[in-house]
C-alpha cells in the first residue's frame, strides 16, 4: 500500500506548481535598450497596432524592448524635451499580453526618466487611458501641455486631435518631485 504525500510534501509540490504556472504566465521577459538590428522589428510591432512610425528616428536609441528569447515582444519609446519627456509607443504583441510586459516597460521607462532628471511625463492615446490611469497618469486638456511638448511633432501633428493627453509627475525614490 502507497503511502499518501505528507503535507510538508504537498505544500513543497504545489509551491513548485505555483511557480512554473507563474513563470507561463509571466515569461522570462528581459527589459533592454533597443539596438540598431531591433529597428525594423520594433517598426513592424508598432505598425501591427497602428501606432505612428512616420516620424521616428533612424536610431532608435530612446526606446526600449522587452525580449523573450532574442524575439522583440514589446517596446516603449521616451522623448525628452528639456525637463519633460514624452512617453510614446507602449504596444506589445497579442500574445503576449496581460503577462506584465507593459508594466515592466512603462516601470523601466519611468526610471530612465528619473534618472534623466525628466520631471514629467506626457503621452497621447486612443486605446488605453484606463491602464495609465492605473500607473498612475492623470487627464490633462491639450492647452495643459508643456510648450516643449506642444512643439513636438507627436503633438502638432502625428496624434490625432482625438487622443487623450495624460500627464505623471516623477517622483524620485524619497519622494521628491525630480
Amino acid at each position: 500500500m502507497q503511502k499518501s504525500p505528507r503535507k510538508k510534501d504537498r505544500v513543497a509540490v504545489r509551491i513548485v506548481a505555483t511557480s512554473f504556472v507563474y513563470y507561463m504566465l509571466t515569461g522570462n521577459f528581459k527589459i533592454a535598450s533597443a539596438g540598431q538590428g531591433q529597428r525594423d522589428s520594433i517598426i513592424s510591432l508598432l505598425r501591427s497596432a497602428k501606432l505612428p512610425t512616420e516620424d521616428l528616428a533612424l536610431s532608435l536609441h530612446n526606446f526600449l524592448v522587452a525580449l523573450d528569447g532574442e524575439d522583440v515582444v514589446g517596446a516603449i519609446g521616451l522623448e525628452r524635451y528639456g525637463n519633460d519627456g514624452l512617453l510614446r509607443s507602449m504596444v506589445v504583441w497579442n500574445e503576449f499580453r496581460n503577462r506584465g510586459v507593459a508594466s515592466d516597460l512603462v516601470n523601466r521607462l519611468e526610471e530612465e526618466a528619473e534618472m534623466a532628471g525628466i520631471g514629467t511625463l506626457y503621452l497621447f492615446t486612443e486605446t488605453a487611458p484606463l491602464y495609465f490611469e492605473k500607473k498612475g497618469y492623470e487627464r490633462v486638456s491639450r492647452e495643459d501641455v508643456s510648450k516643449s511638448i506642444q512643439a513636438s511633432s507627436e503633438f502638432s501633428s502625428v496624434c490625432a486631435e482625438s487622443a487623450i493627453v495624460m500627464k505623471k509627475v516623477i517622483v524620485n525614490k524619497n519622494n521628491e518631485y525630480v
